[in-house]
């Protein structure tokens, strides 16, 4: 009995020894563990600056809807004409031109097409964005072409390299060298020149120039309303000086958001196709 109780006290004094040796590897690794984690970094808020967040507002000026449209008064060198613009935003511009009640043209833009008719000398234009190159000098796209129809900044541009001119109530924002973020957009590089009214939010005037080159579009925005919370300008003035020092009066009445449209467009078999 007695061998006995000394090899259970053995036995005992063994198991002891063996579980602190184990806690005190296992504290070890734990303490090696919490050693070699590497703090986390902290993470730094840049706060953005007054023109920062100038930029941001005016560069997020686009109005929501899905539809609009509106009945036209154009001016053009001492001539009048009516119409009618149509558009199913980001994606259609559909503008038809009329003297004394008779149709003489029709535009429809889509995102990657051109399509015209001029009914006067029965010729037609399908094809891409080159035809208003051909015409004024520009490489336009869709989106520019909405910006100066709702008088909003320039989609998918880059908004750095600006300077900012602070008045009473008009901010003057200069762009140099401008450019698409879009690869596969062809439009050049401009200078861009925005006069922004700091008090009614909106854009008075949108001056562009091709870099390194005279074509210019300048469109100034007199006027505009106010439609189901939506801003979107009533007069316009468009200045194009590669067409003759052309100046465009235009004017929109009747406006309507988000009705149902249509946006026919065919093409006559004898109209000469225009290249």
């Amino acid at each position: 009995m007695i061998q006995l109780s000394k090899q259970l006290n053995k036995y005992i004094i063994l198991t002891f020894h063996f579980s602190l040796l184990v806690l005190t590897f296992s504290s070890c690794k734990t303490m090696e563990k919490v050693s070699v984690e590497k703090p986390k970094p902290e993470v730094k808020v840049v706060e953005k600056t007054a023109d920062d967040l100038l930029i941001e507002e005016v560069n997020n000026l686009s109005p929501i809807f899905k539809t609009y449209s509106a009945k036209l008064d154009i001016k053009f060198n001492g001539n009048s004409f009516g119409g009618n613009i149509r558009m199913q935003k980001d994606s259609i511009i559909w503008i038809s031109v009329s003297k004394f009640g008779l149709e003489g043209a029709r535009l429809k833009l889509t995102k990657d097409s051109v399509f015209f008719i001029n009914k006067l000398y029965s010729e037609v234009f399908s094809g891409d964005y080159g035809f208003f190159a051909k015409m004024i000098g520009f490489n336009l796209d869709y989106n520019t072409i909405q910006s100066f129809i709702l008088a909003t900044d320039l989609m998918d541009y880059n908004t750095s390299n600006f300077l900012i001119n602070r008045g009473a109530s008009t901010i003057i924002i200069t762009y140099n060298n401008r450019e698409s973020k879009l690869s596969s957009n062809n439009t050049s590089k401009i200078n861009q020149t925005i006069y922004y009214n700091s008090s009614n939010k909106r854009i008075d005037r949108n001056v562009l120039q091709v870099v390194n080159n005279i074509n210019k579009l300048d469109v100034n925005y007199s006027k505009y309303i106010s439609l189901q919370s939506i801003s979107l300008p009533t007069q316009y003035k468009f200045f194009v000086p590669s067409l003759t020092k052309a100046q465009i009066e235009l004017k929109t009445e009747k406006h309507q958001i988000n009705t149902p449209q249509e946006y026919p467009f065919s093409i006559p078999k004898s109209y000469e196709r225009i290249k």
